[in-house]
């Protein structure tokens, strides 16, 4: 995009293009669940954000373990979740500005398990990443970190890219029963050299299944919508929204 930026009607173009490819693409209604409790098993400091119910575990200070485990329980009400989605968040006090803690920036999230107030495991399916897709044989895929295997491969990004990214795993059977539970997610990291989580945080959909994501950016519905219009009817607002977006 960045040499199509020289020539405005190239750009013009490229972006028509893009919107056709929109069509018929679902986005999905996120809540972001409230973290109560988090602890780590190695000493990393895993601290809750209220603003934004990110969980951050900064290297600016405190213990920085080449491997990790972290526990997070969550509270929700929601009834009939189908998928949840770990979002891994850059921030600058991380290296490079993460979303990892190793000195590149990067994360392995070994295997994400995600248990229920009874402490029994939800089964998870049909993972998902917004990186691009890996090679076949590759160790590390979004798939790795669900196939019940905690030191071994994984969900990673090898180094910091200045993008936020996300994992999106479907529940086999729905969850939740429209009263407020508590869900626990725990997160195993052992892919050493403090690839690690710096800042992350975790959402779910009551939307039906399949719920997926794709490489790159996450596509809302407000950006659907626009580009369903048709480019007269849109104000100049959505317009730029859907521009900035591209």
């Amino acid at each position: 995009r960045k040499e199509l930026e020289k020539s405005t009607p190239d750009l013009e173009a490229a972006q028509a293009r893009w919107e056709e490819t929109l069509a018929g693409k679902r986005a999905y209604s996120w809540t972001v669940l409230e973290p109560v409790e988090a602890s780590s098993a190695n000493g990393t400091r895993v601290l809750i954000q209220g603003n934004d119910f990110s969980l951050i575990a900064s290297t600016a200070s405190g213990p920085k373990p080449p491997r990790d485990k972290y526990t997070v329980r969550f509270k929700t009400a929601l009834e009939g979740m189908t998928a949840f989605r770990l979002e891994a968040r850059t921030f600058e006090e991380l290296p490079k500005g993460g979303p990892g803690r190793d000195a590149e920036g990067g994360f392995v999230v070994s295997e994400l398990v995600i248990e229920d107030a009874a402490g029994r495991k939800v089964p998870l399916r049909n993972a998902t990443a917004s990186m691009p897709i890996p090679k076949p044989g590759a160790r590390f895929t979004a798939g790795a970190a669900i196939d019940g295997r905690t030191t071994e491969g994984g969900w990673a990004l090898l180094a910091a890219d200045g993008l936020d990214h996300r994992l999106v795993v479907e529940a086999v059977e729905r969850v939740g029963i429209g009263e407020e539970t508590t869900l626990t997610l725990v997160l195993h990291q052992n892919a050493g050299r403090s690839r690690t989580l710096g800042r992350f945080r975790l959402a779910a959909t009551t939307d039906p299944q399949p719920v997926l994501t794709e490489p790159g950016p996450g596509i809302t519905k407000e950006i659907l919508e626009i580009a369903a219009k048709d480019r007269a009817e849109r104000t100049k607002e959505q317009q730029e929204s859907l521009t900035n977006f591209f």
